[in-house]
């Protein structure tokens, strides 16, 4: 087979490996194969699904249905913005359980088709072993735990691209690779492009120092990285600066709790996560989730021992591994990698860092393996190690259902129904209120593309938070909501009709039902809002 078609063989198996590996996971956890269970959980069913809908409705800069009207850009920018959510475009609302699954297979997919690209011009591995290498990727702890935000795997898939970049810099003094892949990644999910930032700053340290750059050769090198991230920053300033001001309405003035102690776990808590299958928790309880097979971990193990490779090599990957694991470990660094602040659940959301770096540790200890069956025993090492990967994921999958359950999606389907027939008797431009058992989540607004009050995300705007709270409506810290409306300040906001499965208040009228819901207008609305208008002009 000539060299190009082996090549290009090796990516097509990178991508579909542990695509196909993944699929046969969540076919034996009932997914594709009972109907009764989709991918819908926790945020991903509660936020990102919703913001996906809100994409069919052009919700980009502004949204109405966005806490009374507000800036919607960093919403799009943290949860939507990604390449692949053009995809969700070409499935209905009804539809989106099984958009969301395609979409968490391609990310995975592709997580491996990366790491291939990397792995094939950094180490030289070409045959079955890469894919092993790239399956472990892909199919990593970190990739399964944190599968519910999807929006972070763009991050994991762009990271090889981006080291790739850092190469090129060192080995031919060119950034075109480094620049397009890291602008590539901002634009995908600039929170976590911030973490690759960092990454990539120490990796390209101690890559020059393994190549035993100095002087000269170092700063120039040292040059060019810095103008490739700059002028990476530069070509998606329009996009990146109108996310960064709105967050002076949000996260960057409100802060969150804090860390409770120095030490975020003990040690002997840390090494239990190197074993297959280690769910305890996505909560802010749980430990770094770093599993990427058993044979990573013996050949990461191997690579330190090998004679063969240099002492430098061996310092700088020890030591990559080492300030890692400490920036878990030590709550102050941890908090940097977390852009300063503290993870709202979801911890350790850089871990994938750590096993990118035993994945390539042990891609260097194969190179300089000579064992006498070579030739047979990659095969034998991928069947083990995809049936090591395939239980894992299967036992990080079960401890995600069994703490918060995975949801039906002929549920979801006939809430969009139910609720979507109800919205059609509306009339004019106006804002609806709902209760909250009449809301699958706080971003139905956004989802069925009303106007309303209620939402929830990390993108929050703090001062109509506080606006709200002040006039009675129950806030808190990353959600808005209208439980505490009355037909008075209905009528101020503009809130024409509610929804609710009980009369709301006197003064309500009911117009329509459907699924057990209610439609109400407010009686009270046209004397009332005009009144408002009026003295609004005359103030």
């Amino acid at each position: 087979m000539k060299e190009k078609e082996h090549r290009i063989l090796l990516y097509i198996c990178s991508f579909s490996v542990p695509a196909a590996l993944l699929l046969i996971v969540l076919a034996l956890q009932g997914f594709i194969t009972s109907g009764n269970k989709s991918m819908l959980i926790m945020d991903l069913s509660g936020q990102t699904l919703e913001f996906y809908n809100a994409l069919k409705h052009g919700d980009m800069f502004f949204s109405w249905s966005k806490s009374l009207g507000t800036n919607y850009i960093g919403v799009f920018a943290y949860y939507v913005s990604s390449p692949f959510s053009l995809l969700t475009l070409f499935f209905s609302d009804e539809a989106m359980p099984l958009c969301i699954l395609i979409l968490t297979v391609l990310k995975v997919g592709f997580a491996g088709f990366s790491f291939t690209v990397y792995g094939t011009r950094r180490f030289g591995l070409k045959s079955v072993l890469m894919i092993i290498f790239s399956s472990s990727y892909a199919l990593m702890s970190y990739n399964l735990a944190y599968s519910l935000c999807l929006m972070w795997l763009d991050g994991v898939i762009w990271l090889p691209i981006l080291l790739l970049g850092v190469e090129r810099i060192i080995s031919d003094k060119r950034w075109g690779i480094f620049c397009l892949g890291l602008c590539a990644a901002l634009i995908s999910n600039y929170y976590i492009s911030y973490m690759l930032i960092l990454f990539s700053g120490i990796y390209f340290l101690a890559r020059c120092f393994e190549e035993r750059l100095r002087g000269n050769d170092f700063f120039k090198c040292m040059a060019i990285y810095v103008s490739g991230g700059f002028a990476a920053v530069g070509i998606g300033a329009f996009f990146l600066l109108p996310v960064f001001l709105s967050h002076f309405d949000g996260k960057l003035v409100d802060t969150a709790a804090s860390y409770a102690s120095l030490y975020n776990f003990k040690w002997t808590d840390f090494f239990g996560k190197f074993f297959r299958g280690g769910y305890d928790s996505i909560t802010n309880s749980g430990k770094p989730f770093v599993y990427c097979g058993f044979l990573m971990i013996v050949m990461a193990v191997l690579f330190f021992l090998l004679s063969d490779i240099s002492w430098r090599n061996k310092l700088s990957g020890g030591a990559l591994l080492v300030l890692l694991a400490l920036s878990m470990w030590l709550s102050p660094v941890d908090r940097i990698w977390h852009v300063f602040q503290y993870p709202n659940w979801y911890p350790y959301r850089y871990s994938f860092l750590f096993s990118f770096v035993l994945i390539s540790l042990a891609c260097q200890a194969a190179g300089y393996l000579k064992l006498p069956l070579m030739r047979f025993a990659p095969f034998v090492m991928a069947l083990m190690v995809f049936l090591d990967l395939g239980v894992n994921a299967y036992n990080i999958y079960e401890g995600l259902d069994g703490q918060f359950g995975y949801q039906d999606p002929n549920v979801y389907r006939q809430f969009r129904q139910d609720k979507s027939d109800l919205l059609t008797n509306m009339k004019g431009f106006c804002r609806v209120g709902s209760t909250e058992d009449t809301d699958r989540t706080m971003n139905d607004a956004l989802g069925f593309d009303y106007n309303g009050i209620t939402h929830y995300s990390s993108s929050f705007s703090s001062s109509v938070n506080r606006w709200l709270k002040r006039y009675g409506f129950a806030q808190n810290y990353f959600w808005s909501s209208d439980y505490g409306s009355t037909p008075l300040t209905d009528a101020f906001l503009g809130i024409k009709y509610v929804i609710s499965y009980v009369q709301p208040a006197p003064g309500y009228a009911r117009i329509a039902e459907s699924g057990g819901m209610g439609l109400y207008e407010n009686n009270c609305f046209p004397l009332l809002h005009s009144l408002f208008q009026r003295a609004l002009k005359n103030l």
